[in-house]
């Protein structure tokens, strides 16, 4: 992963940024950085990892929104890779939301 990371650079675009009035304290403003973007694979891994939480989670892109537990709407924001997304989330697991997602998102979903 050693040479993954430093071709992808510092993990500045992948953390949550609370001062950021769009995302707010259970937010973060992520960048996409995997070959496909937000795809089914992607979206599914994403759907499943928030599902059980206690959380309403919500990905937005491009000033369209989608509940992230439904990987449907995640892949109907045609999010492609590099493109910039806003997580953000409600309830007692917002925190354990935005941080599932944004380590998600900071792994490449898993692709190479």
């Amino acid at each position: 992963m050693a040479p993954k990371r430093a071709a992808l650079g510092p993990a500045g675009d992948v953390a949550p940024t609370a001062a950021d009035p769009a995302t707010g304290p259970d937010g973060a403003r992520l960048t996409l950085t995997n070959p496909q973007g937000l795809h089914a694979r992607p979206a599914a891994l994403l759907a499943t990892a928030v599902g059980d939480l206690d959380a309403e989670v919500v990905i937005t892109h491009d000033g369209r929104s989608a509940d992230a537990a439904s990987s449907l709407e995640l892949m109907a924001l045609g999010a492609g890779p590099g493109a910039e997304v806003v997580v953000t989330a409600t309830g007692p697991d917002a925190d354990a939301a935005v941080r599932a997602v944004t380590a998600l998102v900071a792994d490449g979903f898993g692709e190479a």
